[in-house]
């Protein structure tokens, strides 16, 4: 199993509800979620396999975007 820590705020396209919802479609699991007032937004840690995340990244890939797949799970932690 293998964790990644991402961020929702308000200005986000999409609300945290759907975020969520989209992130357990590909089997991911929400292990914790904190929100800092400081920052104004919401932190969420995943953890699934890395089939899962190259999955969900993949579909969540904005052509824009300079990360690719490589640097995304070489981000990836090994769940305790």
């Amino acid at each position: 199993m293998f964790q990644f820590k991402t961020h929702h705020n308000d200005d986000s396209f999409i609300t945290l509800s759907e975020m969520i919802e989209s992130i357990q479609e590909f089997g991911l699991t929400v292990v914790e979620k904190t929100f800092s007032q400081e920052w104004n937004e919401t932190t969420l840690f995943l953890q699934g396999t890395r089939a899962q995340f190259e999955k969900f990244f993949l579909s969540d890939t904005d052509t824009s975007q300079s990360v690719n797949i490589d640097e995304f799970m070489d981000e990836l932690e090994e769940a305790a």
